[in-house]
């Protein structure tokens, strides 16, 4: 049980840490009003965890942006 605890609170640090997170929020709202004149910027949901060779700010943006596209 302690293994697995660890090895989300370090999953989570890494998401946080390389910027994934912070690019997911950005890339969500800007896909989420892309092709709209004025738009409210809705709130991002949780950042889900970075996938393999994601983990940094662009990683983030990318998957954020056709999550956002794709719930307008």
């Amino acid at each position: 049980m302690k293994k697995i605890i660890l090895t989300i609170v370090i999953a989570a640090g890494i998401c946080f840490a390389g910027g994934f997170c912070e690019g997911y929020k950005a890339g969500y709202q800007a896909g989420f009003c892309y092709g709209k004149g004025a738009c409210f910027k809705p709130f991002a949901p949780f950042c889900p965890f970075a996938g393999f060779g994601e983990d940094n700010f662009m990683g983030g943006y990318n998957r954020g942006f056709l999550e956002g596209l794709n719930n307008q």
